[in-house]
C-alpha cells in the first residue's frame, strides 16, 4: 500500500498536482502583476505610436505563462497587458479593443501548442521545436500583428499604408526577436521546474 501511495504521489508531482483554486488564482494575479510592469515598461521605453512598442518585452513572458498556466496564464496576461497599456498612457477604449482581440492569439496559440498539440514546453525534440517556431513564434506574432495594425488604422492612429508597411514590420520583427530570446530561455531553463510544481496546469484550467 505504501509503495502504491508513493508511486501516485510521484506521478502527481512529476507533471504538477493541478493545485487548488486559490493556487490558480494566485498564479493569475502574479502573472498579471509581472506582465503589467513589463508591458508598461515596453510601451514607455520603446514607444513608436500609442500602444505600439518595437521591443515589447512582455510578450516574451506571455508565451511561457500561457503554456505553463493555461487559462489562468492567459487571463493574467490579458489583464496585465491591459493595465500596463493604461499605465503607459494609452487611451482606455483603444487599449481594450487593441489588446483583447489580438491577445486571443498571443496567449491562446502558445497554450494550444502545449495543451492541444502536445508540445513539450521544455522543447525536448525536433517536433517540439517545429511546433514552437511555427505556432508560438510566427503565428503568435503575425496573426495578432495584422489584427492589431488594422485596429490602429481603423482608430485613425496610423495611416493604413503605414500600418501595413513600417508598422507591421516593426511589430513582427520586434516581437519575434523577443520571443526567440526571452521565451526560449525561460522555457528551456524553467519548464522542468515549473512542470514539477503545483502551479503547472496540465489542461486548460487544471
Amino acid at each position: 500500500m505504501e509503495n502504491s501511495q508513493q508511486k501516485i504521489k510521484k506521478e502527481l508531482t512529476r507533471e504538477g498536482t493541478g493545485g487548488t483554486f486559490f493556487t490558480h488564482l494566485t498564479t493569475m494575479v502574479v502573472v498579471a502583476m509581472v506582465v503589467t510592469v513589463l508591458a508598461a515598461f515596453g510601451i514607455i521605453t520603446f514607444f513608436t505610436v500609442p500602444g505600439v512598442s518595437v521591443f515589447y518585452i512582455a510578450i516574451g513572458f506571455y508565451v511561457p505563462f500561457a503554456m505553463w498556466f493555461g487559462m489562468w496564464g492567459i487571463l493574467g496576461n490579458s489583464l496585465g497587458c491591459t493595465l500596463g497599456a493604461i499605465i503607459a498612457g494609452v487611451p482606455i477604449p483603444l487599449t481594450i479593443v487593441a489588446n483583447t482581440i489580438p491577445h486571443i492569439f498571443q496567449s491562446g496559440l502558445p497554450a494550444w501548442a502545449v495543451k492541444g498539440l502536445g508540445m513539450n514546453p521544455a522543447l525536448k525534440d525536433g517536433r517540439d521545436w517545429k511546433i514552437y517556431l511555427l505556432v508560438c513564434v510566427i503565428a503568435t506574432v503575425v496573426i495578432p500583428g495584422i489584427i492589431f495594425m488594422a485596429i490602429m488604422a481603423a482608430f485613425g492612429i496610423m495611416e493604413w499604408s503605414a500600418a501595413f508597411s513600417t508598422g507591421i514590420l516593426s511589430y513582427v520583427i520586434g516581437d519575434i526577436i523577443v520571443i526567440l530570446l526571452i521565451s526560449t530561455l525561460l522555457l528551456k531553463g524553467l519548464s522542468p521546474l515549473v512542470k514539477e510544481s503545483r502551479f503547472y496546469i496540465q489542461g486548460w484550467w487544471n
